[in-house]
């Protein structure tokens, strides 16, 4: 077993780079696509998406992190790109009150 991992390794270091990270490139579509997935599966898709961009995209201004400027941007985005989908959210949550546990 440990003369194989020894193999695996050698064969990784003869792979030009480009093709290996091709390879977990590719290794890794499943996994955002279920992810994406995820975030979109609401009736607010663009402001959710906007927000999982951010936080890929490691941004930090003004002291202030990913984290921080994913749910800003994402708020602004659902806020002016999403109106319908909000109003039609907020009229739902006032007609049929809060969710009790």
């Amino acid at each position: 077993m440990l003369a194989l991992a020894g193999f695996a390794a050698d064969v990784i270091e003869l792979v030009p780079r480009q093709l290996m990270l091709a390879i977990a490139g590719l290794a890794v579509i499943g996994v955002l696509g279920m992810a994406l997935g995820q975030v979109t599966a609401g009736p607010l898709k663009l402001g959710p998406l906007f927000a999982f961009a951010v936080t890929l995209s490691d941004i930090s201004l003004l002291g202030l992190g990913p984290a921080f400027w994913a749910l800003a941007i994402g708020v602004l985005a659902s806020r002016l790109l999403e109106r319908d989908e909000l109003k039609a959210l907020r009229e739902a949550s006032t007609t049929n009150g809060p969710a009790t546990p």
